[in-house]
């Protein structure tokens, strides 16, 4: 179902073109000026990422919620844990699903879509932990292993 509505005043028009949905009794409602295309709300489509951790009475409006302080502009629900939320640009994308979210008893991980996060999240473990083991004098063990193998008395 379409809508389509009419803004005379001029500012409150050039702030409408910012705003890809609207949130009204916990339904996310898209919005986009008339004159946009299929190829328009394609392009607005590039920078997502699925939330996983969610509760079945959960909706899009707590994804968008939660993630607020990186200027979510969109979110749907995909499955009972999942909500999609798209964001305007890669770095508010990156920045939203470099957390975790709590409330409740809920812990929600933010992964981008097209990206190998949980790649990046397991390379980004394993220097902090070496990072730790230097800190604490700890000497690494695969070092060891091979100087005992070496040969070398």
């Amino acid at each position: 179902m379409t809508v389509y509505f009419t803004v005379k005043d001029e500012y409150a028009r050039q702030l409408l073109k910012n705003v890809w949905s609207i949130d009204i009794e916990n339904y996310i409602y898209h919005l986009g000026p008339a004159h946009f295309k299929a190829n328009d709300f394609d392009e607005r489509k590039k920078h997502r990422g699925e939330f996983i951790g969610f509760g079945k009475e959960h909706t899009a409006a707590k994804a968008l919620e939660i993630t607020a302080p990186f200027n979510p502009k969109s979110a749907f629900k995909q499955s009972p844990d999942k909500i999609i939320v798209e964001f305007q640009n890669e770095a508010d994308l990156f920045n939203a699903c470099d957390k975790n979210y709590h409330f409740s008893d809920f812990n929600i991980k933010g992964y981008p879509l097209g990206y190998n996060w949980p790649q990046r999240d397991r390379a980004i473990s394993k220097l902090k932990k070496l990072q730790f083991d230097k800190s604490n004098h700890t000497p690494d063990k695969s070092i060891n292993r091979l100087t005992r193998n070496s040969g070398k008395p």
